[in-house]
């Protein structure tokens, strides 16, 4: 994201333990050779440095930390307590909002009703994308450093929305 997908560029960091390893192991079998397509290219470069910029300039570190307590009360205030919703988790301006038969004790839907894919179109249709875990019913959200508290109201509505619907669906077929 360091370019916000301008110009493809990546970055890797590694603790001083692996660097070491990188390092003193050159000694014993060779330099470690790696490289890529778009490897030090300066269009990538400068693209990053602007982004750079912008983040630090427009305080958007800042506002997501704000923004992303504010969606985390939002994702709380609409879904603690649901009877579909098992858990709501996250941190920053990511979180995710997980779905289950039952609470107590936990049991999980059977994985063929794909309750979160589920969730997830019926928000898509509503104008919110958020994307379904895999391997999990669970949805995501991680929106842009910019998203408004507005926007966040939005999102959480128009996902509670489709939350319901499929609620609906599953108790009208005896899911639960």
């Amino acid at each position: 994201g360091v370019t916000s997908a301008y110009f493809p560029l990546s970055g890797v960091l590694v603790s001083e333990k692996v660097w070491r390893t990188v390092v003193e192991g050159g000694s014993k079998f060779g330099a470690f050779g790696h490289g890529y397509t778009y490897s030090s290219h300066p269009i990538g470069a400068a693209a990053a440095l602007a982004n750079l910029d912008i983040i630090d300039n427009e305080q958007l570190v800042d506002a997501a930390a704000r923004r992303g307590r504010y969606l985390h009360e939002q994702l709380q205030a609409a879904f603690a307590g649901h009877a579909l919703v098992g858990e709501i988790r996250g941190f920053g301006l990511v979180g995710a909002v997980e779905f289950v038969r039952r609470k107590d004790p936990p049991q999980a839907f059977d994985s063929k009703l794909l309750v979160g894919a589920r969730v997830a179109k019926r928000a898509l249709a509503g104008g919110v994308v958020t994307r379904a875990l895999p391997n999990a019913d669970s949805v995501a959200f991680s929106p842009p450093l910019i998203i408004s508290e507005h926007e966040i109201d939005s999102v959480v509505q128009v996902v509670r929305e489709a939350v319901d619907a499929v609620h609906d669906e599953l108790r009208d077929a005896g899911e639960f």
